[in-house]
C-alpha cells in the first residue's frame, strides 16, 4: 500500500513477514522512498518532512532498521554484502571491536 510521507514523499508499506527483525511503525515496513530526488526537486517539502521524521525517532514511534553491524575491519565484507544484497537496512560500522 503506497503512501504520502510528510512532506509529499512516496513511501511504500508492507506487513512484516520476520518477527525477529525491528519494524518500523505499528508492524510495518518503508520500502522506495527516493529522498534524495525529492530533496532536490521539493527542499522545504523535504526539510519539512525531516524534522517530522526525526521528531518521531524521538518520541520512539519509529526506529530505524539495522540489517547487520561490522567492525571497522570488516569494512569490505559490509560492502560485498551490500553489492550482493544480503542487507535490507541500515550497515553501521563500529569504529572500534
Amino acid at each position: 500500500m503506497a503512501r504520502t510521507l510528510p512532506g509529499g514523499g512516496l513511501c511504500e508499506w508492507r506487513d512484516s513477514q520476520a518477527a525477529a527483525e525491528p519494524d518500523l511503525a505499528q508492524g510495518r515496513l518503508a520500502d522506495g522512498v527516493f529522498w534524495g530526488e525529492f530533496a532536490k526537486r521539493e527542499p522545504k517539502a523535504s526539510l519539512a518532512a525531516m524534522r517530522e521524521l526525526m521528531g518521531w525517532l524521538a518520541e520512539g514511534k519509529i526506529r530505524p532498521r539495522i540489517s547487520a553491524r561490522y567492525t571497522l575491519e570488516q569494512s569490505a565484507q559490509a560492502l560485498n554484502d551490500m553489492a550482493a544484497r544480503k542487507v535490507t537496512g541500515k550497515v553501521v560500522i563500529l569504529p572500534q571491536a
